[in-house]
């Protein structure tokens, strides 16, 4: 993929996870103001640095969110952004147990 389709994919990546964000704030989850008002080139940089702290992982698996109602730490969500092309490309797969969807 070269530099300008990796960086048409991050910001896509961004403005889909801040939309889930704002989603997951807006029904009761624990959502950092920060997360929320991140700027695209925070995203970016923090996508890199996970990436690094993670053995390379792909931009997709750096953007997983994991958070908490704020009334019951037990009810917690993960979203997760699939690498698989199927699900990337709107058809339904089986992820860890479950099926997946991407958004």
């Amino acid at each position: 993929m070269n530099a300008d389709a990796q960086n048409e994919e991050l910001m896509r990546l961004y403005r889909i996870r801040k939309t889930v964000l704002k989603m997951l704030a807006k029904r009761g989850y624990n959502v950092l103001e920060q997360t929320l008002e991140a700027t695209f080139q925070s995203f970016s940089d923090d996508v890199a640095r996970i990436s690094l702290e993670n053995n390379n992982c792909t931009a997709r698996e750096a953007c997983t969110i994991n958070v908490g109602k704020i009334d019951d730490a037990a009810d917690v969500v993960f979203v997760f952004f699939s690498d698989d092309e199927k699900v990337r490309e709107g058809g339904r797969a089986r992820e860890g147990g479950r099926e997946a969807r991407d958004v």
